[in-house]
């Protein structure tokens, strides 16, 4: 089943914003490793992950 071209946009706009988000969290968590704040960091680490997952899961609603 193919998407309509609205929902596609949508999905597109909310990958940009999880794609952002994502690089967010990967660079708060250096700062807190740099920081020696390694919970921290482990914690924005896995944000980070759990983005990408919903970033691979809507790609995969687009095919």
């Amino acid at each position: 089943m193919s998407l309509d071209p609205s929902a596609k946009a949508e999905i597109s706009s909310m990958s940009y914003t999880i794609s952002e988000l994502a690089k967010r969290a990967s660079s708060l968590g250096d700062k807190m490793r740099s920081m020696r704040d390694e919970a921290s960091a482990s914690e924005l680490y896995q944000a980070e992950k759990a983005l990408l997952v919903a970033l691979r899961r809507l790609e995969n609603a687009t095919r």
